[in-house]
């Protein structure tokens, strides 16, 4: 098996399991293992968590073999990157992602943020300490303004509770598009979040078919 698609599909049909199963037990969507296995998606925040699932290691799944890697207990994606780049991996650093290009629709401000270019490291927030899939981004655009400008450093965690009035990523299916909007609510009911930005003002609603992952803002540099 030469991929981390063929790994996971073949690791999770020794569990039994079909994607909205995995996809339930590892907390996340099936739209996540859906695009693993079909090769559109190198890697995932939720790696470690399948990985726990189905009995194996994340090293396993993305790289076919259990990699000499340093421990990095609060970054849990991409080691395969991390591997790559030679950079040195202290423990005490998350990474930082690429960002940027900005475009205005109707409805918001939309940004491209790539999670497979690490283009630095940096400190961790404090609420990030020990968690796994901290990463940080710096602002493009001014769609949140003045709360958060043009360049500032955000600080993010994956698969927490989602709130009102918590500022989010919300990364799309859509070729890495991704929105900086505040929660308004989550309807369980039609699978849809309402989002608002400040600049200009604007509150709108999406399904959760169009959605990769949900990040939580927890701080700025």
């Amino acid at each position: 098996m030469k991929s981390l698609a063929e790994r996971l599909r073949n690791a999770r049909m020794q569990k039994g399991l079909n994607q909205s199963q995995l996809a339930r037990l590892a907390h996340t969507v099936p739209q996540v293992i859906q695009l693993i296995e079909a090769g559109k998606v190198l890697q995932s925040k939720h790696i470690f968590a399948i990985a726990d699932v189905l009995g194996v290691t994340a090293e396993w799944l993305l790289m076919g073999k259990m990699a000499s890697i340093p421990a990095r207990a609060n970054t849990s994606m991409y080691l395969e990157d991390k591997a790559a780049s030679g950079k040195k991996c202290d423990g005490v650093e998350i990474p930082i992602f690429a960002a940027g290009t900005q475009k205005n629709n109707d409805e918001a401000t939309i940004f491209h943020l790539n999670p497979h270019e690490i283009i630095g490291y940096v400190a961790p927030h404090p609420r990030q300490q020990g968690m796994h899939g901290a990463f940080a981004f710096y602002c493009a655009g001014d769609g949140m303004a003045p709360r958060y400008e043009n360049g500032d450093l955000l600080y993010c965690l994956p698969n927490q509770p989602l709130k009102s009035g918590q500022d989010i990523v919300i990364l799309l299916l859509n070729d890495q598009q991704a929105l900086l909007q505040r929660l308004v609510k989550q309807d369980r009911t039609t699978q849809k979040l309402t989002c608002e930005q400040f600049n200009p003002p604007v509150r709108h609603s999406i399904s959760q078919k169009e959605i990769i992952e949900i990040f939580t803002v927890v701080g700025r540099g």
